[in-house]
């Protein structure tokens, strides 16, 4: 059965049943597509913020203030992936860089797709306003897929995972994020806006195929096997390596 002290969900394999099991797995699948979905909107910050460093004449007043606040937010996310990684080890670190790697191609696709709509549209300062749309994208994105995980899950899972699960919300991060699109699309208000992407489904249908892969189960699965942490346990067939993870997704309460 899963029981609980302090907060924390704790496994004891020998009294699980099958509901307990099934509960547990669609637990874990919801944390990795939430970390992997996460990690990869904060990397498109990443860039957002490198490209504004290319542009000097717009890292000044408001947008200034608003990147170092998106800085500040990004390293208090690193922090809470650096005692993620002390919890689980190098499990953590190995299935994030089997996920990086798996998307790489696809990132670089979707910016290029991007790229190449904002040259097609005659927009001024391309490249940022590239970053602008995939960050924007993905903030709102990565608030999206953890309301989308509770609300399939609310009503088929033990509310203890279902707080858990709240808690991966990175409110303050994605927030921070769309405030410094705000300020720099404010700076370019009088001669453009940031596009509007209705017509064009690549851009989209880019985005979709990342957020598919975060999404799979089987290749969930498959990355976190590889990387040796979803082991099965001899007598009742219930996953275990992964406990750390779940122990420390409480601490973020």
């Amino acid at each position: 059965m899963i029981w609980r002290r302090s907060n924390r969900i704790e496994l004891d394999p020998d009294k699980m049943g099958k509901e307990e099991i099934r509960q547990y797995n669609w637990y874990m699948f919801c944390l990795y597509n939430i970390i992997f979905v996460n990690d990869t909107a904060v990397g498109s910050f990443y860039e957002l913020l490198a490209e504004l460093d290319r542009h000097p004449y717009l890292m000044r007043g408001k947008v200034k203030f608003r990147a170092r606040v998106l800085r500040e937010h990004i390293k208090a996310y690193n922090r809470k992936n650096d005692r993620r990684a002390l919890s689980g080890g190098e499990f953590i670190a190995n299935i994030n860089e089997e996920f990086e790697e798996m998307l790489e191609g696809d990132l670089e696709r979707l910016y290029y797709t991007t790229l190449n709509y904002m040259h097609k549209i005659r927009i001024r300062e391309p490249e940022l306003q590239a970053r602008m749309v995939l960050a924007d994208t993905f903030a709102k994105g990565m608030v999206h897929n953890v309301e989308e995980c509770v609300r399939k899950t609310r009503g088929d899972l033990d509310a203890i995972y279902l707080r858990s699960i709240r808690g991966l919300a990175e409110h303050d991060v994605s927030n921070a994020c769309l405030q410094l699109v705000d300020e720099v699309e404010k700076v370019f208000r009088h001669d453009d806006k940031l596009p509007v992407l209705d017509g064009e489904l690549s851009i989209y249908q880019g985005f979709q195929t990342i957020m598919n892969k975060l999404g799979d189960p089987d290749r969930i699965l498959s990355v976190v096997e590889k990387c040796g942490g979803m082991q099965v346990n001899e007598k009742k067939d219930v996953p275990v390596g992964a406990e750390e993870v779940t122990n420390l997704n409480a601490e973020r309460k």
